[in-house]
Formats: C-alpha cells, sequence, structure tokens
C-alpha cells in the first residue's frame, strides 16, 4: 500500500471512529434524559441504549489493551500528541466556546467524582498513598541513617546543604 493510500485509509478509519462514538453519546445522552425524565423508553431506545453501553465497554477494553501494550516511549509520545493536538484545538476556539468546553469538562469531573463509590474512592487514595510512601521510603531512610552519623559528616564524606540546618548565634 502507498503512503498516500494509507493516510487515506487512517483519515477514512479515524472519521468512521468518530461518527461511531458522537453515535453513541447521543444514544447515551437520549437514554440518560429519558431516565432523568421518568420515561420509559421504547423498546427501540433501550435497544440502542444498551448497544451503546456495549460498544462502550468493549471499545474501553480494547483501548486499554492496546494501552498495555505499548512501551513507556511509545505511551509518552502518544500523551504528547495528544497534549498538543487538544491545545490546538484550545487556540482555534473562540473564548465563549472555549469556556463552555471548561465548563463541560469540570461537570464531567464532577459527576466522575460523584459516580465514584465511597469505599472505592478511599481505596483509590489509599493505595495512592502507599505507592508514594513506597516510592520514598528507602530514599528517606537512607537520608536519616546518613544524616545521625557524624562523624561522616564532620569527615566531609556526607553533604548537608545550609537549608537543612538551623541558623546558629554565636556568643562570645
Amino acid at each position: 500500500m502507498s503512503r498516500r493510500a494509507g493516510q487515506a485509509a487512517r483519515a477514512r478509519n479515524t472519521a468512521a471512529q468518530r461518527r461511531r462514538r458522537e453515535r453513541l453519546r447521543q444514544a447515551l445522552r437520549k437514554a440518560e434524559a429519558l431516565r432523568l425524565a421518568g420515561e420509559r423508553p421504547t423498546e427501540r431506545e433501550e435497544q440502542a441504549a444498551r448497544t451503546a453501553e456495549d460498544l462502550a465497554r468493549r471499545d474501553r477494553e480494547r483501548q486499554r489493551k492496546r494501552r498495555a501494550a505499548m512501551t513507556d516511549d511509545k505511551r509518552e509520545a502518544e500523551r504528547q500528541r495528544n497534549r498538543d493536538r487538544q491545545q490546538l484545538r484550545r487556540v482555534a476556539m473562540a473564548d465563549a466556546a472555549r469556556a463552555a468546553q471548561q465548563q463541560r469538562e469540570r461537570q464531567q469531573q464532577r459527576e466522575r467524582a460523584d459516580n465514584l463509590e465511597v469505599d472505592e474512592g478511599a481505596a483509590k487514595r489509599a493505595a495512592a498513598a502507599a505507592a508514594a510512601a513506597q516510592q520514598w521510603r528507602p530514599a528517606r531512610e537512607r537520608g536519616n541513617r546518613a544524616a545521625c552519623d557524624a562523624e561522616d559528616v564532620l569527615a566531609g564524606r556526607q553533604q548537608v546543604f545550609i537549608h537543612h540546618t538551623k541558623p546558629t548565634i554565636l556568643h562570645f
């Protein structure tokens, strides 16, 4: 396949994915609006919502597997491309559209936080705290042991930085 044909195929695939995601969003929005209004959706609308949820779940799983198979360098390169793409998209927006988008993103973030189970959120915070403590514990212990060895400090084998010492007042 020529380079141009490959680019065209990728562009068609990207456009198809974008259309599919938009249809999914619309079906989920409609189902949520009906639920909030207390109305019973038709069988067809229920089927569309189930299909949309199933497709979204499969898409999340596919993305999770794809990211897990990436090397750290490729993952970071993809993140950088995404940051650049989002920045260009925001710059191209009008001020009012940008403010509306930011408001929607803040609302989505609040909804995600609200949807977390209380225990699940506590478990995530505890896991993050444990990981952080585990990461820094060896360095902290090395530093504490080294700081306690006065001979190394006085002999110059252990550096003690100025901001780690209290100012001393000399009385003559």
